[in-house]
């Protein structure tokens, strides 16, 4: 990161400071706030693409059990509806098996993934390089 922001950050300009002078070492140069901020990561297991039946949960998180439960005093007809839509899907199975068959058998992807994520201040960075390349 530090690399990257000293080689794409503006140095903070100083009267004192002889710019020419700090060529060779870009460390030498007193820099601002830094361009690129380091937000999170995550690592996980390809795998997990493949068990959710939505791009944001397992059926373990969905709380369908839960809701088979609860919704058996519902009244309203959406209420019903989407009773009647988690009672189902727990009668064909509940949602550690569906689960458990999803994740069983050879074959299974295993490659782990990692993903970090930045932001990239564009109004930090040196004119040349606010060129899209």
């Amino acid at each position: 990161m530090k690399l990257i922001n000293n080689t794409i950050g503006p140095p903070i300009r100083d009267d004192h400071m002889d710019m020419d002078a700090n060529d060779d070492d870009p460390d030498a140069i007193q820099r601002g706030a830094p361009v690129l901020h380091p937000i999170g990561s995550q690592f996980y297991n390809a795998l997990s693409h493949r068990v959710r039946n939505q791009a944001k949960f397992h059926a373990v998180q969905l709380g369908l059990v839960t809701s088979a439960f609860a919704g058996a005093a519902v009244k309203s007809p959406v209420g019903i509806r989407h009773w009647q839509r988690c009672l189902n899907a727990c009668e064909n199975a509940l949602p550690h098996q569906t689960f458990a068959h999803k994740v069983s058998g050879d074959g299974q992807p295993q490659a782990l993934r990692l993903e970090n994520t930045y932001t990239l201040d564009v109004h930090r960075m040196l004119p040349r390089h606010r060129n899209g390349v």
